[in-house]
């Protein structure tokens, strides 16, 4: 296997802005915690065992995102773009509804499901390109 393409703070950061752009919202991040979202999931592929996949990693991506509250407004339009971008990047795709994302990732920023819950739920809801 060869090592996951992973998401740079600059992409990240640029993601959010598109999507302020594009649907409203508050400009504004904290940079050392854009800097945690994207080192999160690649300290989890360079230290966990067994290490994880493209699919348990961009659930990571999402979780971090999401709890880490790097940015002013946009944190779970950001924790699904970067699941998306990093799914596809390294050859996945989402094929999960639209409603069906907002309501996981809704539902992991309420604290109802966890980590391991996200990276489960991409695992089922993602396939290969």
């Amino acid at each position: 296997m060869s090592d996951p393409i992973f998401l740079s703070e600059q992409s990240i950061i640029d993601l959010h802005d598109d999507l302020i752009a594009e649907h409203g919202g508050l400009n504004g991040c904290n940079t050392q915690k854009v800097a945690s979202v994207a080192a999160y999931p690649q300290q989890k592929y360079w230290y966990a065992s067994p290490i994880p996949g493209v699919q348990r990693l961009g659930g990571s991506y999402a979780f971090a995102a999401t709890k880490f509250h790097a940015f002013n407004d946009g944190n779970k339009r950001v924790a699904l773009a970067s699941l998306d971008l990093f799914l596809l990047q390294n050859g996945y795709e989402l094929v999960s509804s639209p409603d069906e994302n907002i309501d996981v990732i809704t539902s992991l920023a309420a604290a109802e499901i966890g980590e391991e819950d996200i990276e489960a739920w991409v695992q089922e809801n993602s396939v290969p390109l």
